[in-house]
């Protein structure tokens, strides 16, 4: 399960960064700058999000001990 979480989150930080050279290709007004900050924070968005998924996932697979 670990590697298809992976992969998602892989598929998705890929689409976004995608769309974003895609919109900058358009040459919308923004600033170098902006940018630089928009496609930091999806990073950033995705890494949290596959962290938590991870964290999550590695909680369901443990055995329960009481």
């Amino acid at each position: 399960m670990e590697d298809v979480n992976r992969v998602a989150w892989g598929v998705v930080f890929m689409l976004g960064a995608a769309v974003f050279a895609w919109l900058e290709w358009r040459d919308d007004d923004w600033s170098a700058m902006g940018w630089f900050i928009l496609t930091s924070l999806w990073s950033a968005v995705c890494g949290i999000g596959y962290t938590v998924a991870h964290w999550f996932l590695e909680r369901k697979d443990r055995p329960k001990t009481d």
